[in-house]
């Protein structure tokens, strides 16, 4: 944590990214305050969010691939690996996965990240595996080779994109976005008192392969 805060990126739903330091995110608080480059103040709704990407520098190292292996290294959490609604896949330790809560933290497999740590929005997720399916996960996930390619929401472009949530580009209420899927962990953690007995869960089916790039790299 520097002078001013956390260094962070801010990655909306609809693809925008807002990149600067934050003084006062906390998890469970509905927003929380981003100063950007330039010096725009701008209040951030997590709930518009699909993560929050605490960061060592803005700039990183786009040629920086991500290792995506868990190791056998003694760490805190438990393995998670997660598919979110866009295709994105990201693998790290959570120390603490509730559900019923508006996120949790995932720190990356990849030491040599510039991610130093992740607040993964639950309700921008379309899977989340634990455990042995994390690892089977990563075992079948298809990493790209080399580096990554320079799509709209690689670091190679932030300087285009950065800006506030009112400068995002208008969808087309005629190509409404997906709504997020239930996410039914293979490994469930505990469950409140009285709550229902989950179904027996189903073989999960392959997590898309074709559009799973990790943002940690910066």
């Amino acid at each position: 944590m520097g002078q001013h805060g956390f260094l962070v990126v801010a990655h909306h739903r609809d693809g925008q990214l807002t990149r600067g330091h934050t003084p006062d995110f906390r998890p469970g608080r509905p927003t929380f305050a981003v100063t950007t480059e330039s010096g725009m103040s701008l209040r951030i709704l997590v709930e518009d969010l699909k993560a929050i990407f605490f960061v060592r520098s803005l700039s990183g190292d786009p040629d920086h691939v991500q290792d995506n292996a868990f190791d056998e290294e003694p760490r805190v959490g438990r393995r998670v690996w997660v598919v979110f609604q866009d295709g994105e896949q990201l693998a790290g330790r959570a120390p603490s996965v509730n559900l019923t809560n508006q996120g949790f933290f995932l720190f990356p497999n990849d030491s040599d990240s510039n991610l130093e740590r992740a607040w993964v929005v639950i309700k921008s997720t379309r899977e989340i595996f634990y455990d042995a399916d994390a690892l089977a996960a990563a075992a079948r996930y298809d990493a790209p080779a080399g580096p990554r390619d320079s799509g709209a929401a690689s670091p190679e472009n932030w300087g285009e994109i950065v800006g506030s949530p009112e400068e995002s580009p208008v969808e087309s209420p005629d190509d409404p976005p997906e709504p997020p899927a239930e996410v039914r962990p293979a490994s469930s953690p505990p469950q409140p008192p009285g709550s229902p007995e989950p179904a027996d869960e189903k073989p999960r089916k392959k997590a898309p392969r074709d559009s799973g790039i990790f943002l940690g790299d910066w």
